[in-house]
């Protein structure tokens, strides 16, 4: 499933999660990795950023994140908010994946190329 963003851009989600889609999302641009900006689904919530991809990995784990866990888009794309695609990670592994991604696609190409996936 996917939601529109702004800025041009779709986060894509499982069914599981469709709920969270009547939501208010946006994207946000977020560290520069190998060389590419990675964007992220978040809503506001007062004066905090909530982003899509913690509130689903929380509801995978049945808990909120503790201190020092951080969730890991295993392909790199923010944007990819499938269930499939977040694990758990400290902060150093999440940082070494960063860096330890082959494929350096820009992120905005990715989404192209998940939503002609989806509508194909």
């Amino acid at each position: 499933m996917l939601i529109e963003l702004t800025r041009g851009k779709y986060a894509i989600i499982d069914m599981t999660d469709a709920d969270l889609a009547g939501r208010s999302w946006h994207a946000v641009p977020g560290h520069r990795s190998v060389g590419n900006y990675t964007f992220y689904a978040a809503r506001r919530k007062g004066t905090r950023h909530i982003t899509l991809h913690r509130e689903i990995l929380e509801r995978i784990l049945g808990r909120k994140l503790r201190e020092g866990e951080e969730c890991d888009h295993i392909d790199g794309n923010g944007l990819n908010n499938r269930r499939c695609n977040l694990r758990m990670v400290d902060h150093r592994r999440n940082i070494r994946n960063s860096h330890n991604r082959q494929n350096t696609t820009k992120a905005s190409q990715r989404q192209r190329q998940l939503r002609i996936l989806m509508f194909s």
